[in-house]
């Protein structure tokens, strides 16, 4: 038996472009922010986290699917 595993999004392109937009947003103010704060470790680790949540948001926005095909390797039987 082929299975062929894959991972789509099903997003439209502009909700794609608003999505990357607002992430690059997010990642800018964090680098601002963390910037401001005079290279702090615990700023760092916020601002990680904060763009880690905006990473999944924005990967839930483009509707990601699982998708997996079954191809049998063999003929199927029918019994009448």
């Amino acid at each position: 038996m082929n299975v062929t595993r894959e991972i789509t999004f099903n997003a439209p392109p502009s909700v794609t472009a608003i999505a990357v937009g607002a992430w690059l947003i997010v990642a800018a103010l964090a680098v601002l922010a963390w910037r401001r704060s005079g290279y702090n470790a615990a700023t760092s680790c916020l601002e990680m986290m904060r763009l880690l949540l905006a990473t999944f948001a924005v990967v839930t926005l483009c509707q990601p699917e699982w998708k997996e095909v079954y191809e049998p390797s063999e003929r199927p039987v029918l019994v009448l």
